[in-house]
């Protein structure tokens, strides 16, 4: 009986006592995006704070940042800029008209203005001075930034987290040793094909997943890797390889919203992750209308 009363305070004790907390040193980074990226993202970072401690970096191209858990934020570019550049870009022809269209060769235009600028920036530099328990990167569009994201992890031994704000990429999923058909896998720039694609649906995607396989590989890359490495050397790797050492994927797409995909067994779907718990409803009654024109629906309140 009395080992009993020992075991239930030493219970107790564990139980309610302050426990050792040891706080990590977290990097995310994103040179290119949009506001609706960081409301993704920046919601769970802020949770890896209150949970644990920890110190979170943020590189991102919005100003405006919650300082709750941020412990550093640093601008990039705003979007305005971007679509600026976009407009004046060094395409012409068929390529010119074919860039409005396609956002890889949007940013094919644009990368080496911007990157060249960011990697001179002293607040850019000056990562690399600091060592990271994790690095978060955002691949999407910010494939230039590679060649400092592998010596930040080089330098501090840490595991890479890959990002994107949307259901994975064919193209993504190809860098980091994935596989998506397009016989039944629909591109993200591909339009609004239905659910079931028809076989001319099929026929089509197929062909924008070439073109965009095409641009990606032999345009897009090379070109990130040629500014990389002009700032770090030749004997940094190749994106592909990089990106394909990532340790974790989580790609911002669920199987609720997005049609299945057949990931490996490193991509986690993570759509909603960001969302807080729902606060109780007042006390209103919808009356939820389905409008059959232009498909949408409305939501009609009654008090």
């Amino acid at each position: 009986m009395e080992y009993l009363q020992y075991i239930l305070i030493i219970s107790f004790l564990h139980a309610h006592l302050p426990h050792p907390t040891y706080s990590k040193k977290i990097l995310s980074f994103e040179i290119f995006g949009a506001e609706s990226h960081a409301l993704a993202y920046l919601p769970w970072l802020e949770a890896l704070h209150k949970l644990g401690g920890h110190e979170i970096t943020v590189v991102a191209p919005i100003r405006n940042v919650s300082k709750e858990g941020i412990r550093r934020h640093i601008f990039t570019v705003g979007r305005e800029e971007v679509i600026q550049a976009a407009k004046h870009g060094s395409l012409s022809g068929i390529m010119g008209k074919v860039s409005y269209t396609h956002p890889l060769l949007k940013y094919y235009q644009i990368m080496p203005h911007f990157c060249s600028q960011l990697y001179n920036r002293p607040d850019i530099q000056s990562l690399l001075s600091e060592t990271f328990d994790l690095v978060i990167f955002h691949p999407l569009f910010n494939d230039c930034a590679l060649g400092l994201i592998y010596r930040i992890i080089l330098q501090s031994n840490a595991p890479l987290i890959l990002y994107t704000p949307m259901s994975l990429p064919t193209f993504l999923a190809g860098a980091t040793g994935g596989h998506y058909p397009p016989s039944f896998v629909q591109g993200i720039f591909n339009g609004d094909f239905h659910p079931e694609m028809s076989f001319a649906e099929r026929f089509q995607n197929f062909g924008h997943e070439v073109v965009t396989y095409c641009i990606y590989t032999y345009l897009y890359l090379p070109l990130a890797q040629e500014i990389y490495r002009e700032k770090f050397g030749e004997n940094i790797p190749d994106a592909k390889s990089i990106l394909s050492n990532a340790a974790l994927i989580m790609s911002n797409g669920h199987s609720s919203v997005t049609l299945p995909k057949p990931n490996l067994p490193n991509v986690i779907e993570v759509g909603g992750l960001h969302l807080h718990k729902p606060k109780p409803l007042s006390k209103v009654s919808c009356l939820l209308t389905y409008v059959t024109l232009l498909a949408f629906v409305k939501v009609i309140c009654f008090i």
